[in-house]
């Protein structure tokens, strides 16, 4: 991360008495600098020695494998054995002000583990760091420290990427009902690809499967309702002339493949090279025909896909028509407020757009349900890899930037399918009461 601003150092005198070795530098960080603390095991005394402005050298058991890590937060001593990290964070902090905060090397936090933090001192946030100062960052952005890095990537095995597998199998699920709302038969393609639990949840077994609870049984009859909808968006901005079709981190969509596009249409599938390419060669596999153009556009949504885009054909003078489809809860608000900055950028007036958005949770909530999921042993399950940040609704950013857009909440929909509604004290009304389907149309 390159600094910001001019230089500063701290040229305050060691403290008297301090018997630190004479490797040890007097000095506090450039703006911008990348610093590197221990915290763990050893971490005690590095804090200490940033206390007094020092370099610090390490036992090469540590991660920081010996090297000197450069000091100067200008904090007191802090116990890093804390079970709650977050604390030892905000008194790690003390008075200086650090802007963004990353663990490069841990996926979770565990009580005396040794984690290398490295941060950046007095510098402006790049674009999608964290926001806030440390010692004010958000829950959502303590959290997902600990479990995603901003340059994190994924397949469709890994990460967020095995969400869409989740997902698949849950429309596969809704398709095999004897009256289904949604049928997508390429769900199943998928899951047999991947094969394991995934097949094999569709064949009767995986009896522990998470599909195979009472949540389960929702998130099915959710995921039918969710695509019921899309699909119909999808089929409504076709009607009205739209030939670009743009399905943000596209997953395991398969609508280019089985929904009647008119002649002339593209779809411009935007996602992680891994993703893509499982998705390509499952369906290659199948040996069905594109129902439209279909252009793979390898990218991470957290850099520069409007140029990617463009680069692939895509007509910023035309309408166009956009799909965010259980992917904003993945992304930080500041990653959100960049991908609507784009999208509105692109699109043409008469474009169309649907995204699937939730409302933030309840801190105490949202941390409850995060620390019952780690409890279990797994640290990369759904409320480790979802940020939950307040942000602007889908349909006010885009209201008050001339769309005209409506929110539809999940509850709602799934009343006018005849679906049933969880009950609000359960895990599954905990999760559709705070969902909405979001369409609107550029003016």
């Amino acid at each position: 991360m390159a600094p910001t601003g001019s230089s500063e150092r701290d040229n305050r005198e060691r403290p008297a008495g301090s018997d630190k070795p004479a490797h040890a530098l007097q000095r506090g960080p450039s703006v911008g600098e990348m610093v590197q603390g221990g915290i763990g095991h050893d971490g005690v005394e590095a804090a200490q020695s940033f206390a007094r402005l020092e370099d610090v050298l390490v036992s090469p058991g540590h991660l920081g494998g010996g090297e000197p890590l450069l000091g100067s937060l200008q904090n007191r001593p802090v116990d890093v054995h804390s079970d709650d990290m977050r604390y030892a964070l905000r008194q790690a902090s003390g008075q200086k002000p650090i802007a963004a905060a990353n663990f490069e090397h841990a996926r979770s936090v565990r009580r005396n583990a040794p984690v290398q933090l490295p941060v950046v001192v007095d510098v402006d946030v790049p674009r999608f760091c964290h926001e806030a100062i440390l010692v004010d960052l958000s829950e959502s952005e303590r959290i997902n420290a600990y479990v995603r890095t901003e340059n994190d990537t994924w397949d469709i095995n890994t990460s967020v990427g095995s969400t869409a597998l989740f997902v698949a199998t849950a429309r596969a699920l809704e398709a095999q009902k004897p009256n289904p709302v949604a049928i997508d038969p390429y769900a199943e393609v998928f899951c047999r690809a991947a094969g394991g639990d995934w097949a094999a949840v569709l064949d009767g077994g995986a009896p522990d499967h998470p599909l195979k609870t009472e949540f389960g049984e929702h998130f099915v009859n959710f995921q039918g309702a969710r695509t019921r909808y899309f699909d119909n968006y999808f089929q409504a901005a076709a009607a009205a002339g739209v030939r670009q079709i743009v399905l943000l981190a596209a997953g395991l969509d398969s609508r280019g493949y089985r929904l009647p596009w008119p002649d002339g249409t593209v779809v411009f599938e935007l996602d992680q090279p891994q993703v893509l390419q499982f998705k390509r060669e499952a369906l290659a596999r199948h040996g069905d025909a594109l129902k439209a153009e279909r252009r793979e556009i390898a990218v991470d949504l957290r850099s520069d896909w409007p140029q990617a885009l463009r680069d692939n054909g895509f007509d910023p003078s035309k309408p166009s028509a956009w799909i965010a489809e259980g992917l904003l809860i993945y992304l930080p608000a500041a990653a959100q407020r960049q991908l609507f900055t784009g999208i509105d950028s692109l699109a043409a007036p008469g474009s169309h757009l649907a995204v699937e958005e939730s409302v933030p949770l309840d801190t105490d909530a949202f941390e409850a349900k995060r620390d019952e999921e780690l409890a279990g042993g797994n640290d990369r399950t759904f409320f480790t890899l979802v940020y939950n940040e307040q942000h602007a609704p889908a349909h006010q950013w885009f209201g008050s930037r001339g769309w005209s857009a409506v929110a539809t909440p999940l509850p709602y929909q799934l009343r006018s399918l005849g679906l049933p509604v969880p009950a609000a004290d359960t895990d599954a009304g905990f999760m559709t009461g705070n969902i909405s389907l979001v369409s609107a149309i550029k003016d």
